[in-house]
């Protein structure tokens, strides 16, 4: 099981939670804010799903519709996150509050996932993922601003 709010973790932790106050600022994708759930603290267990450490904040309907939706709609492989991003990249269009969100959520996937490996090469290959991600949600941003 990995903890997304290890000590050995916190520097990238403190890069995402930043990233992520940016964009609710700009977008509000769902009826949650995803920002507290993340700073509760996130679990990976061995099956690659994901958990949330605060147990009232899990035990909240809201807390459950996140998580629910993380484990439903982010990818969780290598292979998968290319897939979302194909389909991504190849629309011109502004994308939908869902979408984005599924973006932003596997790009936090995504660094802890480059965080853990121990393979330099599925590193590079995590990370390259992890660039794009965050390319493609603040080309979407721009996008976004310039068509409001």
């Amino acid at each position: 099981q990995l903890g997304f709010h290890s000590a050995v973790d916190t520097e990238p932790c403190q890069l995402m939670w930043y990233y992520l106050h940016l964009i609710q600022r700009v977008k509000r994708p769902t009826e949650y804010t995803v920002v507290p759930f993340l700073l509760g603290g996130l679990m990976i267990d061995a099956d690659d799903n994901v958990y949330l450490l605060d147990h009232e904040l899990a035990s909240m309907r809201q807390g459950r519709a996140f998580i629910a939706y993380f484990n439903d709609n982010v990818p969780k492989t290598l292979i998968g996150m290319e897939r979302l991003l194909t389909s991504v990249e190849a629309r011109k269009k502004v994308l939908d509050p869902l979408r984005f969100e599924t973006l932003v959520l596997g790009a936090v996937y995504s660094a802890y996932q480059m965080r853990r490996q121990t393979s330099e090469d599925v590193q590079q290959a995590w990370g390259g993922v992890l660039a794009r991600l965050a390319n493609t949600t603040l080309h979407d941003l721009r996008t976004n601003a310039i068509s409001n």
